[in-house]
C-alpha cells in the first residue's frame, strides 16, 4: 500500500469514527472503568493501559484497530504494537505498525475452519509445520517481546489437561 493510499485511509476512517450515530454508545455507564484508567494514564498517576479488541475482521485488517492504536498512542504514549501474530496465518491479516512472514511450509488452522489440535491462543488460530528448516518471522519496533509457542505436539500436554 502507497504512503499516499494509508494516509487516504487513515483519514477515511478517522472521519467515519468522528460521526455521532444516535446513540453515540450503547450502554455508556460501561465504559466508566475505560475512561477512568484513561484519565488516571493522561494524570500520570498509572503508568499503562492495556486494550483488547477481538473477535471481528477489524482485528485481521488492522483498518479500525490501527487508527485507534495511532489515536491513543499520539494522546497517551507510545505502549507498542501489542498482540501480533508472526507469520502469515491467514489471508487478510495484516498490521501496519508489524511485519511478518514466513517460509512456504506453515499450515494455519483455526476456530473458523475447525481444522487443528484445538490449541488456537488469544486469536483463534494457530499456525505450525512439520518440515525441518522452515522459519517463521515477526519485525516489530519495540524494546520488549513476549513469545508464546509451542515446540511440538507432545508439548500441549504440559501445562494442559489431556485432551480426550
Amino acid at each position: 500500500m502507497s504512503a499516499k493510499t494509508r494516509a487516504a485511509s487513515l483519514q477515511k476512517v478517522a472521519l467515519q469514527l468522528d460521526e455521532r450515530p444516535d446513540p453515540v454508545i450503547d450502554r455508556p455507564g460501561t465504559l466508566v472503568p475505560f475512561f477512568e484508567r484513561h484519565y488516571r494514564l493522561s494524570t500520570g498517576d498509572s503508568p499503562t493501559l492495556h486494550i483488547l479488541h477481538f473477535g471481528d475482521s477489524h482485528t485481521a485488517s488492522d483498518d479500525w484497530t490501527g487508527v485507534l492504536r495511532y489515536l491513543f498512542q499520539n494522546r497517551f504514549g507510545n505502549g507498542g504494537a501489542g498482540f501480533s501474530l508472526a507469520g502469515i496465518p491467514f489471508k487478510g491479516y495484516r498490521r501496519y505498525d508489524v511485519r511478518g512472514g514466513a517460509s512456504k511450509a506453515w499450515e494455519p488452522a483455526g476456530l473458523r475452519t475447525g481444522a487443528g489440535d484445538g490449541f488456537f491462543g488469544l486469536a483463534g488460530v494457530s499456525i505450525s509445520t512439520e518440515r525441518a528448516g522452515q522459519n517463521i518471522y515477526l519485525d516489530a519496533d519495540c524494546a520488549s517481546v513476549e513469545l508464546d509457542y509451542r515446540s511440538s505436539p507432545a508439548a500441549a500436554a504440559w501445562p494442559f489437561p489431556t485432551m480426550a
